[in-house]
């Protein structure tokens, strides 16, 4: 009987005329930073600071400037495939402030003069996983981390990169994630980019079936890339987008960078950060997502988001309750169209519930009440 109360309350407040509130803009959903080819203990570069040094400073830029849900890293942490330097490696990535670390195998996790026979044990070992390739969902988004199966003195003499077993299991997995990603963005990690033996032979054929794939690779870091623009590593021409990852070595120049991602409802910006010498240009550039226009309503982090497809003639109802279950307080809310925005629940007084109606107050989306115990 108090819900039923309640309810009829809250919509005769709103057939009186409430005064409509528009909520606040949109915001990011998910940042993260990604690094590549840190090469910490490589002692034949010499560069006026270290690869520890710079590192850290960029490690110490990307957590300052918001970009806390997760740390990347896309293979080469060390030169000589010492797993004490990816130990040393995590330690640098939790001082900063990072919680949440993925790894992807290098070519260098096999050392630089050959085969190092534990290298895929002690990765496993490391990284906790079952095999040196793995998937893995962090907020809801998935990523797919491969790994390098041969040292690049293999790969020179012609060998493949990545091996039948592995890209079938790509395949599998991609198929997976995109049945389960609700059009939010997958992430492949490779440290091998396209141009390496068989990488866009086996993979491309794979990441152009699927909608809002983002290859994140590694490996390419020379002095070269100092005079390069954003085109020159970030693709959208291929069905996909192919990005590359910042990272630390740049041959004797000190340019370490980090590839920055925020991901919004129906977009990603990727934007590359660095912390000394010359500033990319362009530095930064925004990728949009297909998305299928329908209702969404989530929840994250202290926030209630929603997304209203154009035409769409809908209101939001937040109506608090007292211990007694009436209500104390109700808004509206009208929705921009073709607009993901954002509440923070924080305004909101007690035991919430939000209704979501249309213009003849009826309703279009299941109820959301508050406290939320769940994520997107």
């Amino acid at each position: 009987m108090k819900r039923i109360f309640a309810i009829l309350l809250t919509v005769s407040l709103l057939l009186c005329g409430s005064v409509s509130v528009t909520a606040e803009g949109g915001a990011p959903l998910f940042r993260f930073a990604c690094m590549s080819d840190l090469h910490l203990d490589d002692v034949l570069i010499q560069s006026s600071h270290s690869n520890r040094d710079q590192f850290r400073t960029q490690l110490a830029s990307c957590f300052a400037k918001g970009y806390t849900d997760l740390f990347l890293c896309a293979g080469d942490v060390s030169s000589y495939g010492s797993s004490s330097v990816w130990n040393e490696a995590r330690g640098y990535i939790a001082d900063a402030g990072y919680g949440t670390v993925l790894w992807a195998l290098g070519n260098h996790g096999y050392g630089t003069t050959g085969i190092n026979l534990n290298a895929q044990d002690e990765f496993m070992q490391f990284t906790g996983e079952s095999s040196i390739y793995y998937h893995k969902i962090v907020n809801g988004y998935h990523f797919l981390c491969m790994a390098a199966e041969k040292p690049d003195t293999l790969v020179l003499l012609g060998q493949n990169v990545y091996g039948t077993e592995q890209v079938n299991w790509l395949a599998r997995e991609l198929a997976d994630a995109a049945a389960d990603s609700d059009g939010k963005p997958i992430f492949v990690v490779s440290h091998y980019p396209m141009t390496r033996n068989g990488v866009a032979d086996a993979l491309i054929p794979i990441l152009t079936q699927y909608q809002n794939v983002i290859f994140i690779w590694g490996h390419e870091h020379s002095d070269g890339w100092v005079n390069y623009t954003l085109g020159d590593y970030l693709r959208t021409d291929q069905g996909f987008v192919n990005a590359r990852a910042g990272c630390v070595q740049y041959g004797t120049a000190d340019l370490a960078d980090a590839l920055l991602v925020d991901v919004y409802y129906d977009s990603v910006v990727l934007t590359y950060d660095r912390t000394e010498g010359n500033v990319l240009s362009p530095a930064s550039v925004t990728v949009p997502l297909t998305r299928t226009p329908s209702w969404n309503v989530s929840y994250n982090s202290g926030r209630l988001y929603w997304y209203v497809p154009d035409g769409e003639d809908t209101r939001m109802i937040f109506c608090s309750y007292d211990e007694l279950g009436y209500a104390v307080s109700t808004r509206i809310v009208t929705p921009m169209p073709n607009c993901f925005e954002h509440l923070d629940t924080a305004q909101l007084d007690g035991t919430t519930k939000v209704f979501f109606v249309d213009s003849q107050n009826r309703p279009v989306h299941e109820p959301v009440e508050f406290p939320v115990c769940y994520t997107f």
